[in-house]
């Protein structure tokens, strides 16, 4: 039978990791790239509609990439 465990704290484990952290920096930089040109160029409320479109999507694959409904392993 394996060692394998399944871990309460799974997410968070994961989302503590060098790794993970590097990635997400990645991915928001990239996100906030492309946003930047239209940001520069937008009135309040279209710079307000843009910020939420941003997060939305920043917080769409941050959950791709460790989802926090997802059961993690401790190996």
């Amino acid at each position: 039978m394996s060692d394998d465990r399944f871990v309460i704290d799974g997410h968070e484990r994961l989302t503590s990791t060098s790794a993970y952290q590097a990635e997400s920096q990645r991915i928001i930089a990239e996100v906030r790239a492309r946003y930047a040109g239209p940001l520069a160029s937008a009135g309040l409320f279209r710079r307000m509609a843009l910020r939420l479109r941003m997060r939305r999507e920043i917080d769409r694959r941050l959950a791709e990439l460790a989802p926090p409904d997802a059961l993690y392993l401790q190996a």
